[in-house]
């Protein structure tokens, strides 16, 4: 599942996931969308979400990302989930946290998880 409100990014995140072989169920580009999308991720087959940091225009704080994984991990709390932010910090308590700048290697690394 992946959550992303840049729709440029979106595809460059499931074209590297659906390169490795992963199949993706959903994808949500609003906090609030997104929040509500983990009360059906275990319906959905939901295993690993995907999580960018910021989906809030012009708020940099990494504030969005803290919400919805606070989210999956009420909801959904056997969901790997795998930070994907341009910020520094990413999302911080994700199970992995790989920056933007290392987007290529998603596919490979969501593999490993």
């Amino acid at each position: 599942f992946i959550i992303e409100d840049d729709p440029e990014m979106l595809d460059w995140i499931k074209e590297y996931l659906i390169r490795a072989g992963h199949v993706i169920v959903g994808e949500e580009t609003t906090r609030d969308g997104a929040i509500e999308a983990t009360t059906r991720f275990e319906k959905m087959g939901v295993q690993v979400a995907i999580i960018d940091g910021n989906l809030t225009a012009d708020d940099a704080s990494g504030y969005d990302g803290q919400v919805i994984l606070e989210a999956v991990r009420d909801n959904a709390p056997k969901v790997i989930t795998v930070g994907m932010s341009g910020s520094e910090k990413g999302v911080p308590g994700t199970d992995l946290n790989l920056g933007k700048d290392r987007m290529r290697e998603l596919g490979t690394e969501v593999t490993k998880l």
